[in-house]
């Protein structure tokens, strides 16, 4: 009885090892922050070693719930390089000490936060381990090749094309946090419809701006 009871009382690996949610960690941030502006050292600082996943989550949340687009404009660097730094396999984000500094209003982060956070919560519940195969290195790449796209998008001059790329990274990334291999292929999915999307408004704006001429 006592072998079952201190059975039951063990915590899986799959919860041991799980990080704290994007929304619990900026909670935590934020408590500590008395002044107006978090810079992005900061944030990294705070997030740690497995601070891609949530970075990339909390630039790209902005588009997600239709944020100004000034939030966007921010994150659409960052995102580049952090995609582009998991290509290329590193183990931690880095940014350039000019953009280390560069501030962020604590106000809009809370904003985002308040009209996101349950979502996010209630996403991070469902990620649990599955389809691990989908979940591996790959996904990883699969993430820094997504977030570069969406980098991309961000930067047209064609209004909603960001939202689902966005989304894309949000799932994707909670689910390499989470080794969601079923999340990761959704993720996929909504980033593949995405890009569709991108480029069907860009020939659309192409065609009329000839027609225009």
């Amino acid at each position: 009885m006592a072998d079952f009871l201190a059975r039951g009382a063990r915590v899986s690996p799959a919860r041991q090892t799980n990080p704290p949610g994007v929304a619990e960690t900026l909670r935590g941030v934020l408590a500590q922050t008395d002044e107006g502006q978090i810079t992005a050292g900061t944030l990294i600082e705070s997030f740690g070693s497995g601070g891609f996943g949530l970075l990339l989550i909390l630039l790209n949340l902005p588009n997600v719930v239709f944020a100004p687009p000034a939030l966007a404009g921010i994150a659409a660097v960052p995102t580049g390089i952090f995609g582009a730094q998991l290509l290329l396999g590193h183990s931690r984000p880095w940014l350039p000490v000019a953009l280390l500094r560069r501030s962020i209003a604590a106000g809009a982060v809370r904003r985002v936060l308040a009209l996101s956070g349950r979502g996010l919560e209630r996403l991070e519940t469902i990620g649990r381990p599955r389809l691990e195969w989908a979940a591996g290195p790959w996904a990883t790449r699969l993430l820094g090749l997504f977030s570069l796209v969406s980098a991309l998008i961000v930067l047209l001059p064609v209004p909603g094309t960001n939202v689902l790329p966005s989304l894309s990274i949000v799932v994707i990334a909670t689910a390499v946090m989470r080794r969601d291999g079923l999340l990761v292929l959704v993720g996929a999915t909504v980033g593949l419809a995405g890009v569709l999307v991108a480029l069907l408004a860009a020939g659309l704006l192409v065609g009329v701006v000839r027609w225009l001429l």
